[in-house]
């Protein structure tokens, strides 16, 4: 893990590029995909929530200064290739939801919520809902996950005040994709619908 997220911590500091969160950036990099995901979920039980969780992105991304980097947009311990012997990264694959210009941080989190989900060998909704809320959410991050995020903020220049909507950002940035691309996504829109609420509550 420590050598994958020192890798697109590197990538993501040396393509880096300072940008105002201005009505482009939001509509083309967080309201798009967010949108969606809505679409894809909402229904009367969670609208109220999705609403919720969408005026907390918004309020706090927009008009922020952000680092855009080059985001892989799937970046998980399968489309990696390390050395276990030498924890050396030798090749990172399937590029398809790639950006050159996407939001930072999301491609770490990502890998950090996939790596603990194939840890538990689930790839159960509610195992990533579980994840999503308390590791990523909460912040229960293990000593190693937590330096490098540390370190990923640093080198990229991540204000603290976008930490939260960009983790719920690795969710509905890479469901909202996912609803466009011919891969048929694998998880029902009735799985989803405790993540919105526990993650609702969360942010009241």
């Amino acid at each position: 893990m420590a050598a994958a997220l020192d890798w697109i911590t590197r990538l993501h500091q040396a393509t880096a590029r300072e940008v105002v969160m201005d009505r482009a950036e939001m509509s083309r990099l967080v309201e798009e995909p967010m949108t969606s995901a809505f679409d894809y979920l909402s229904d009367n039980v969670t609208s109220a929530a999705l609403t919720h969780i969408g005026r907390f992105i918004t309020d706090a991304l927009a008009g922020t200064r952000l680092n855009l980097v080059l985001a892989h947009g799937d970046f998980t311990p399968e489309n990696v290739l390390l050395v276990r012997e030498s924890a050396q990264l030798r090749g990172v694959f399937d590029w398809d939801l790639a950006e050159e210009h996407g939001l930072p941080l999301l491609d770490p989190l990502y890998y950090i919520l996939t790596s603990e989900r194939a840890l538990h060998g689930s790839s159960t909704v509610a195992s990533t809902a579980h994840i999503l809320v308390g590791k990523l959410f909460r912040g229960a991050f293990s000593p190693t996950e937590d330096a490098a995020i540390k370190k990923y903020c640093e080198a990229v220049k991540v204000p603290a005040h976008a930490f939260r909507p960009l983790v719920l950002m690795v969710w509905l940035s890479h469901l909202g994709k996912r609803m466009h691309t011919p891969e048929r996504y694998r998880f029902a829109r009735r799985d989803w619908y405790p993540l919105v609420e526990a993650i609702a509550g969360e942010i009241s």
